[in-house]
């Protein structure tokens, strides 16, 4: 199966009041989302370097706060966890322990990832500059 998209499904409320209730809660180390570490660490908007790993990939990587579909949650229990949407429909990819264990590092994450897609048997597409 070939991975079309990945969804990274962060463990906060999109609204403004929740990132600001997020942001808060992690400098009051209250609240903590591995991939949200990744891709935002303590800013709203997107990591430069997080920017620059998701775009070595050849396919989107979304990410949604935890108010989600009912077919992310049903893949995707908890959060923060990232899925692969396949011809066949969406396989979870990454637990919370899974993202944690990249410690904030994009790099890491991009790696994860990419094992996981191989141990699930699915492939991403050829990138376009290969």
């Amino acid at each position: 199966m070939v991975v079309r998209k990945l969804t990274g499904i962060c463990n906060a409320r999109g609204s403004f009041s929740g990132e600001l209730a997020n942001a808060l809660g992690k400098i009051l180390g209250r609240t903590h989302c591995g991939l949200c570490d990744v891709t935002h660490g303590l800013r709203f908007r997107e990591r430069p370097d997080w920017r620059w790993q998701k775009a070595l990939l050849p396919v989107p990587f979304d990410v949604v706060h935890i108010a989600r579909s009912p077919e992310l949650v049903a893949v995707c229990p908890e959060a923060p966890c990232i899925a692969a949407e396949t011809e066949l429909g969406l396989v979870s990819l990454l637990s919370p322990d899974e993202i944690d264990a990249c410690q904030g590092q994009p790099a890491a994450l991009l790696a994860a990832v990419q094992d996981a897609v191989r141990v699930r048997t699915l492939q991403l597409p050829p990138s376009e500059a290969a």
